[in-house]
């Protein structure tokens, strides 16, 4: 079963790196929107393990309607994890946290 839940940023930044960046420095792996207080991080736990992470800030896309924006981040799901609809869930999870703020977009 597939826990999703919240998570602090820092936890974000071992499988950003393994994944998304893994020949660059540990802190390619941080961004400058990380420590927003709007920003948040999404993470999926299988048997407590953090297997799959996201990151969501506020970012207006020039192309969209409207003014309030969110961008994901930063998506990444462990390797032996994939293939279990796991990115799915972590964005259903953000869409319900983002619909009670009244955001317009959520882009990548």
């Amino acid at each position: 079963m597939v826990e999703i839940k919240k998570i602090q940023v820092e936890e974000t930044y071992p499988i950003r790196h393994h994944i998304l960046r893994p020949h660059q420095s540990f802190d390619a792996c941080k961004y400058e929107t990380d420590h927003l207080e709007t920003t948040f991080h999404i993470g999926a736990f299988i048997e407590k393990k953090l297997v799959s992470i996201a990151s969501f800030s506020i970012e207006v896309h020039p192309d969209l309607p409207g003014y309030r924006h969110y961008r994901l981040r930063a998506m990444a799901t462990l390797l032996e994890y994939l293939r279990n609809h796991i990115g799915k869930s972590i964005v259903v999870s953000a869409e319900a946290e983002l619909k009670s703020k009244h955001i317009d977009y959520l882009w990548v």
